[in-house]
């Protein structure tokens, strides 16, 4: 993608605004991941909480004999 943005914008006479597009491109998708990985943060976090719950309930019960 950055070699045809790089070339079009040599072709085109215009390399300064294909460069500014290209690091505007580049900073949006980085947001937007870092969005997505704090949004997963959460569910990841809850599923591992209740998972070691589930372990340790099934760990005690099995210990006790009930």
């Amino acid at each position: 993608l950055a070699r045809a943005v790089i070339l079009a914008g040599e072709t085109g006479g215009s390399l300064v605004v294909s460069m500014q597009r290209l690091a505007e491109y580049y900073e949006s998708r980085d947001k937007l991941a870092k969005k997505v990985k704090g949004a997963a943060a959460y569910p990841v976090f809850v599923f591992s909480f209740i998972t070691l719950i589930l372990v340790l309930s099934l760990t005690c019960s099995i210990e006790t004999g009930m």
